[in-house]
């Protein structure tokens, strides 16, 4: 599975858990992410492709 797929699927997991943001931190940074930003209405999550060229993916809250 891909690291976007994987972060969609704990940002998607951790909110229907109701998860802190400090909790979906630790689980996204066990995936890979390097860094998160938590915004208002989402999240950015940092990291590194398998060439280790920094990427990010935003994710949106519902």
């Amino acid at each position: 599975m891909a690291v976007t797929e994987q972060i969609i699927e704990v940002v998607e997991r951790g909110r229907k858990l109701g998860l802190t943001n400090a909790e979906l931190d630790q689980m996204l940074c066990a995936i890979g992410c390097v860094r998160v930003v938590h915004q208002k209405d989402g999240l950015i999550a940092y990291y590194y492709d398998q060439k280790g060229q920094e990427r990010f993916l935003i994710c949106a809250l519902r």
